[in-house]
């Protein structure tokens, strides 16, 4: 009985040591696993704190080129600011000189225009519509008319410019494109041709076609439209109205009215607030 007894303590020892021992085994592992978890966290924390430090100088290096380029923003803004004020103040300087021209040159100017001979006025000089009692135009210069009658006897009248028979449509409105350019300045400008009927009034003033024959008054309203379009980069904002009239025998017609005619009883007054004449 004594030796069973033994053999089952020394079985029960062995059973304890080898649990002790399978224990142990499992602690360690664990022990390892532990450490190796700690060593793996360890290294995805340096790799996250390596990763935010990029991060953040990026982050930083971003903020100086936005702010630099803020910078550079606020000196272009600037400088064009000046750049347009600086063209503002060269423009007003230029309609101030283009203007004072004007007034040197004479704030009312009288050309004159010699239209060639028609028919069978072209066998000779005469210009005039009676072939009885011709005026011969017998020289012509920059500002004179020199004008010989059927006695012979020569008359010299001046002008402050004088254009030929030859002289064509775009040379008499360069002549005059520039009250055109003062008109857009704000200045009141006026054009009107004057002279018996049949002298060639409405060629100069009207003309024909689209072509080099159009008149002063399609050169003029191409080139308000023009100038206007172009203005618009400086600031400038043009409204503008228009009146087509006709004064026959001191009777005012307005064309653009349906239906007008000679019977119509029009003036043509200022505007009250100081603007252009208008038709009434």
């Amino acid at each position: 009985a004594s030796s069973r007894g033994g053999e089952s303590a020394e079985k029960k020892a062995r059973a304890a040591e080898s649990t002790c021992n399978q224990m142990r085994v499992e602690l360690e592992t664990l022990n390892e696993a532990r450490g190796a978890s700690d060593d793996k966290r360890t290294a995805q924390l340096v790799e996250a704190k390596r990763e935010m430090e990029i991060t953040r100088q990026a982050l930083l290096d971003e903020k100086a080129r936005v702010e630099a380029e803020a910078h550079a923003v606020a000196e272009t803004t600037a400088r064009c600011a000046s750049l347009e004020q600086q063209l503002v103040e060269a423009d007003e300087v230029r309609r101030a000189m283009h203007n004072q021209i004007q007034e040197l040159r004479g704030n009312v100017r009288v050309f004159a225009r010699a239209r060639p001979a028609l028919g069978h006025q072209a066998q000779g000089p005469a210009l005039s519509a009676d072939v009885n009692r011709p005026l011969a135009v017998t020289a012509i210069d920059r500002d004179a008319i020199s004008v010989t009658d059927r006695l012979g006897d020569a008359a010299v009248f001046t002008f402050d410019k004088v254009f030929g028979p030859e002289s064509k449509q775009d040379e008499i409105f360069h002549e005059v494109s520039q009250l055109v350019q003062s008109a857009l300045d704000g200045y009141k400008v006026c054009l009107f041709s004057y002279g018996q009927t049949g002298s060639g009034k409405t060629h100069t003033m009207l003309g024909a076609g689209e072509g080099d024959q159009r008149g002063i008054i399609p050169r003029a309203v191409q080139k308000v439209l023009e100038q206007a379009e172009s203005l618009k980069s400086k600031g400038y904002s043009y409204t503008m109205e228009a009146s087509y009239v006709e004064i026959y025998n001191e009777q005012i017609r307005d064309l653009l009215r349906p239906g007008a005619d000679h019977d119509e009883k029009l003036t043509i007054a200022a505007a009250p607030a100081g603007g252009g004449p208008t038709v009434t």
